[in-house]
């Protein structure tokens, strides 16, 4: 039960969090910013800076399109349904029938961001425990996600020994690079990992208008 409650805080937490973040990106004047024709895609809140632990990344096939509803099969009970003037603003002015495309959903399941598979992905954020001890120069991570799911992440030298810290079985988040590599950790108590998300959330929203 604690466990629980603790999971409900945090995602409410993190909730308010991204929710402050942009508001504070859309009503922040950018250097150099002369008029709203300047903002692009990114700064007008079309891709996400950072995906959050909750979101989740699924691989769809276009099935048809149809008086600007793109039809996307994710290999669930109900196809995926998505602006085809969204997907243009996007970049994908001739996405057809066939094409893979890999989509970021929240945990209601509502899309985020998409593009084309084998496109650039996003930075991340994982939330879990290592299941296992680093040992001497391991370069891999296996993790278990708060989801269930035990997954190895590739580790840069920068982030091995933040990783090598962490005790087995404490709750932990991962930062992850648009490649899946794990790029900075931190365990700890809830308003720890709020207090990294934050900074993290930061340093990928200076990275993208600077």
């Amino acid at each position: 039960m604690r466990v629980l409650l603790e999971n409900v805080r945090f995602r409410y937490l993190a909730w308010v969090l991204m929710a402050g973040v942009w508001a504070w990106i859309l009503v922040l004047p950018l250097p150099g910013m002369a008029d709203s024709s300047s903002i692009t895609q990114s700064d007008s809140g079309l891709h996400p800076h950072l995906l959050l632990p909750d979101n989740r990344i699924v691989i769809g096939t276009v099935q048809h399109i149809k008086s600007g509803i793109i039809q996307v099969n994710i290999g669930e009970l109900e196809p995926l349904f998505l602006s085809e003037q969204d997907a243009g603003e996007r970049g994908l002015t001739s996405i057809k029938r066939g094409d893979r495309l890999e989509i970021v959903l929240t945990n209601n399941g509502l899309p985020i961001d998409y593009h084309l598979v084998g496109q650039p992905g996003w930075y991340r954020v994982v939330r879990g425990t290592l299941i296992e001890p680093l040992v001497g120069d391991h370069k891999w991570a296996l993790i278990q996600t708060t989801q269930g799911k035990v997954e190895p992440f590739k580790l840069t030298v920068d982030s091995l020994p933040k990783v090598f810290e962490i005790p087995v079985g404490e709750p932990a988040m991962f930062l992850l690079d648009k490649q899946g590599i794990i790029i900075d950790a931190v365990s700890g108590h809830e308003d720890v990992l709020l207090d990294a998300l934050t900074r993290w959330t930061k340093e990928r929203q200076r990275m993208v208008h600077y």
